[in-house]
């Protein structure tokens, strides 16, 4: 196959997990070609080719524009190269503008969507006042739109998880939709840390206030009362100052000053290290229905590591994951099931360390990037007409 793939990430070079793993590495070495076009914030030039994992890239300075960029160069491609179909990654305004090109030259247009941004948008519109509550709340309402036209309409539709499938089902969609579930690459147990005074669990992620992370220290201050060695470390950032602000302000009224610290986002080559340095993952998405059709992607990275994770159960796959592979425990979105969950685990070693086998174990046989690649592969094949090889 060869195809075009037009994705929202902004930063060069990637450290979109999902993408680099099955599309860029795995595509590669199943002999797939993809073009790639993103536009790069604070790009010095603009416009730049780079080559990555065998794939050419054209970037371009997302601050110049996109919608111009993205038809010359889509149209381009489509008239020089011989396309099996033309994909885009969640923006919506790129989807449409995509997937008129593509319908033009008898192309099919494959819609993939790992995150659904208008009701974060919403939600974060709550947190402000005046203006800029009226400008998020269009901005969300519009996005949400707009990506639900395009994911309804599109040839192929690759969700993230198999609730965002149902989601779009439900909503009236008969075309083909497969979902592009989140996995890890070569998962294994670590060796546990050794023994220490202290307990360390890990949160990784964003630390926006519509992530309700004021949940899980409220329950980390009950587990602390009965199990004093635990320690939590975010490993991660807000958009915003003012949200880290809040969450440190009550970390100090909670009085877990000694117990909390904050930790700024590193790149995904040492996010295994920092894994490997705890005991315990936390993952407390709240019950809001954005969230149950998330995929749990860093409780799946802790437990490729082979650490056990406490996770709310509210999010569909983050309780299937656990309940079939036993590498760590789901209760409800509840502060004293949560700290009883922890304690659990952080009162018991040998459980942990089992745990964190069994989760490492299930990566590897069910969600490992290579297996997720042929999924995709398949889906193509599958779905899309042309598309043989």
């Amino acid at each position: 196959m060869e195809f075009a793939l037009v994705s929202d990430w902004r930063r060069w070079p990637c450290e979109e997990a999902q993408l680099e793993e099955i599309y860029a590495k795995e595509f590669s070495r199943l002999g797939h070609r993809i073009h790639w076009l993103a536009f790069i914030s604070g790009l010095p030039e603009p416009m730049r080719r780079e080559t990555w994992h065998g794939h050419p890239v054209t970037l371009y300075r997302r601050e110049d524009g996109t919608a111009r960029p993205l038809i010359a160069w889509l149209s381009a491609l489509l008239k020089e190269r011989s396309l099996s179909f033309v994909q885009v990654r969640n923006d919506p305004l790129f989807a449409l503008l995509a997937a008129w090109l593509a319908r033009r030259a008898g192309k099919p247009f494959v819609y993939h969507l790992s995150v659904l941004n208008g009701p974060i948008v919403l939600a974060q519109a709550l947190e402000r006042s005046g203006l800029a509550r009226l400008r998020l709340l269009i901005k969300g309402w519009v996005g949400g739109l707009l990506v639900d036209r395009v994911a309804l309409s599109c040839d192929l539709l690759l969700p993230i998880s198999d609730h965002m499938a149902e989601h779009y089902q439900a909503m009236g969609r008969r075309g083909p939709t497969v979902p592009m579930q989140m996995g890890c690459r070569d998962a294994v147990a670590s060796p546990p840390p050794a023994e220490r005074a202290t307990v360390e669990l890990l949160y990784l992620g964003a630390l926006g206030w519509v992530r309700r992370l004021d949940f899980l220290l409220r329950a980390m201050a009950l587990a602390i009362k009965a199990d004093p060695r635990l320690r939590l470390n975010f490993l991660g950032a807000a958009q915003t100052s003012q949200e880290v602000d809040r969450l440190r302000a009550l970390v100090a009224e909670l009085g877990l000053t000694e117990s909390v610290r904050f930790t700024p986002p590193v790149p995904r080559a040492e996010v295994a290290a920092c894994i490997d340095d705890s005991d315990i993952g936390v993952s407390p998405l709240p019950p809001v229905p954005y969230f149950f059709m998330n995929s749990p992607t860093k409780l799946m990275e802790s437990l490729g590591r082979g650490r056990p994770v406490v996770a709310t159960e509210e999010n569909p796959e983050q309780k299937a994951i656990l309940e079939a592979s036993g590498g760590g425990i789901a209760v409800p979105f509840d502060e004293a099931a949560f700290a009883s969950a922890i304690l659990a685990l952080s009162r018991d070693r040998a459980r942990r360390v089992e745990a964190g086998r069994r989760g490492a174990e299930y990566m590897s046989a069910h969600r490992d990037y290579s297996l997720l690649a042929k999924v995709a592969e398949k889906a193509y094949r599958d779905h899309l007409v042309g598309v043989e090889n």
